[in-house]
């Protein structure tokens, strides 16, 4: 009985670390080398932990991930004409992905390079991971990234993960992820590889939950560095997702007095 009630002590003892400590643990994937193969697998490994492909629907999914290749971007918004940051927080198919990009620091905006003039004139520099569409930041070299429903476009929503595919990134200018909860906490930080000239790279963090609200990127040179794909987990409500503030802080209270009360019947204080 003793043992019985040792195990039961321990089980409370647990969930309570890991209540009070959160319950998104993060889980990174990087790669980078010469060619779309040396990330393909890193790729592939990243979108099977976010779920399945999620049509590109003004509709909310359960569970599963969006992805952003830029080739359905029309020229009317490719390079040498600005891209718009909500392109694909749009109500109709195709641009309803739920994500908006926000220019922070000097950047002032961003490209998509068009057909008549691959990778932004310079295709000897930028190598594509999925042809031929690339995406790059105007006048700076920072952006944030944030989620809203699909099916109505101003909602808020969570993710349980973000990657994105990058060519050139040569070492000193590493770009950098980071991820903000809700409330604005830096939940994880995530640094990419050096790729050299011409190479590709692939960097992405995976939480156990839908926990991110905001993700601030770095790409460390504005005019060196450019993105290819784009890989997220479905936008989600944040009431769909995690128990209200107060159910969650009567579930700690309880796991936390039945964890004392137990103890002092194993230990006898």
């Amino acid at each position: 009985m003793k043992q019985k009630n040792n195990l039961i002590a321990l089980f409370f003892i647990t969930l309570v670390f890991f209540m009070s400590n959160g319950f998104a643990a993060p889980i990174n994937f990087l790669a980078a080398g010469s060619d779309s193969a040396s990330i393909q697998v890193t790729v592939d490994n990243f979108r099977n932990a976010l779920g399945n492909l999620n049509g590109n629907q003004p509709t909310e999914f359960v569970g599963g991930r969006r992805e952003i290749n830029w080739d359905a971007v029309p020229d009317a918004v490719s390079d040498p004409n600005v891209f718009p940051g909500n392109f694909f927080n749009g109500n109709v198919a195709g641009r309803a992905r739920g994500i908006e990009f926000d220019p922070t620091g000097s950047t002032t905006g961003f490209q998509v390079s068009s057909l008549t003039n691959p990778a932004f004139g310079a295709p000897g520099q930028f190598q594509v991971f999925s042809p031929e569409k690339l995406f790059r930041t105007i006048g700076g070299d920072e952006f944030d990234i944030r989620f809203f429903s699909p099916s109505d476009q101003i909602t808020s929503t969570l993710t349980t993960g973000f990657g994105m595919v990058f060519t050139d990134a040569d070492l000193g200018i590493l770009p950098t992820l980071e991820f903000f909860d809700a409330q604005g906490n830096l939940l994880h930080s995530l640094i990419g590889q050096a790729t050299g000239s011409f190479g590709l790279g692939f960097m992405g963090t995976v939480f156990d939950a839908a926990v991110v609200s905001r993700i601030h990127v770095t790409i460390g040179d504005a005019n060196g560095l450019v993105m290819d794909d784009f890989i997220f987990g479905e936008p989600t409500r944040q009431q769909n997702q995690i128990p209200e503030p107060n159910s969650l802080a009567l579930m700690f209270a309880g796991a936390l007095y039945f964890s004392r009360k137990l103890t002092r019947q194993v230990f006898n204080i």
